[in-house]
């Protein structure tokens, strides 16, 4: 049976053939090495005081993404692999782009704060780690929305939606585009047949408790 790692392979290989098809991608990046344990590079952590810096320095600069808009938003992939080739971790992120009228070469974030709010509301990211689990509230495998207010004094924290099962490279090209971006499904049907194609196997990460509380399911065909 093919691994969780040639699936990700394939997901890669596959998606470049169509991506054109989709008009508001800007550019593709197949970085996937066969040879690695790896994939892709974990983004920093994104908060709304360092995130113009962040996008502008580790992930513009670095090209620390394998997905480009026109809009200049990113997707960039991380995922780990164990000696099985099946998936240890991963961290899956649409970082909208800055505000056109805010010039990230030298700004000051008291004046741009509201324009950069409209940049940061549709920050996504999906991760699977064991770091910081805990049942229920920190699930192994949850999905982020926004940006926090990195401020420890808050009694509000990070709302952190379970998942039920792991992700790949094209679920998450789906999300972003259909439930951002709403794109029209007939543009996306080569992804949904893709996405099928490789449904083959999509292990559990919720444990018994977790599973009778509200989680997140992405497909079941």
């Amino acid at each position: 049976m093919i691994n969780e790692k040639e699936i990700i392979e394939k997901n890669m290989i596959e998606f470049l053939k169509i991506w054109h098809n989709i008009s508001q991608i800007k550019k593709f990046i197949n970085n996937f090495k066969k040879n690695s344990n790896t994939f892709g590079k974990k983004t920093s952590k994104f908060t709304k005081k360092n995130y113009i810096d962040s996008y502008k320095n580790t992930i513009i600069e670095n090209k620390n993404y394998q997905l480009i808009f026109r809009d200049e938003s990113v997707i960039s992939f991380f995922y780990e692999f164990d000696n099985n080739n099946q998936i240890v971790s991963y961290s899956l992120s649409y970082i909208p782009g800055i505000h056109e009228e805010i010039a990230i070469e030298e700004y000051d974030y008291n004046d741009v704060k509201e324009l950069l709010e409209s940049s940061y509301k549709d920050y996504i990211r999906i991760d699977l780690e064991e770091k910081g689990y805990k049942e229920i509230l920190h699930t192994k495998n949850h999905f982020h929305y926004r940006i926090s207010e990195d401020d420890e004094n808050t009694p509000r924290k990070d709302i952190r939606m379970p998942l039920s099962q792991i992700l790949y490279p094209l679920d998450f090209i789906y999300i972003i585009c259909k439930y951002i971006y709403h794109i029209e499904e007939k543009k996306l049907e080569k992804v949904t047949e893709l996405i099928k194609k490789y449904n083959i196997q999509r292990r559990e990460t919720l444990s018994q408790l977790e599973k009778t509380k509200l989680f997140m399911k992405f497909n079941e065909n």
